[in-house]
């Protein structure tokens, strides 16, 4: 499990974070989706650059982005009380 693991994390990072090629196969199936999408990322994410959400955010039909500060690649651990705050309006929307 550890060298499956391992594998797939040296195929979708680099030393500069997500590679963009991961992104971009996205593309059409977020192009594709007609339901509300969510994106909640941390600002000082290290892993998925903030870029990316943001390009996905645009590509997407019905999107929206909510990017938070001081706050790394998990928001659900790091700013928990927000995160769910965040989700609960989404889910109410």
């Amino acid at each position: 499990a550890q060298k499956a693991f391992l594998a797939t994390i040296r195929l979708m990072t680099d030393l500069g974070g997500q590679r963009q090629a991961i992104v971009s196969r996205s593309h059409e199936t977020l192009k594709s989706l007609d339901m509300p999408v969510l994106v909640v990322q941390g600002r000082d994410d290290l892993v998925i650059k903030p870029v990316h959400s943001e390009w996905a955010v645009k590509t997407a039909k019905n999107a929206s982005l909510v990017m938070l500060e001081d706050c790394g690649h998990a928001p659900q651990e790091e700013k928990p009380d927000e995160f769910n705050a965040i989700l609960e309006d989404f889910w109410e929307g």
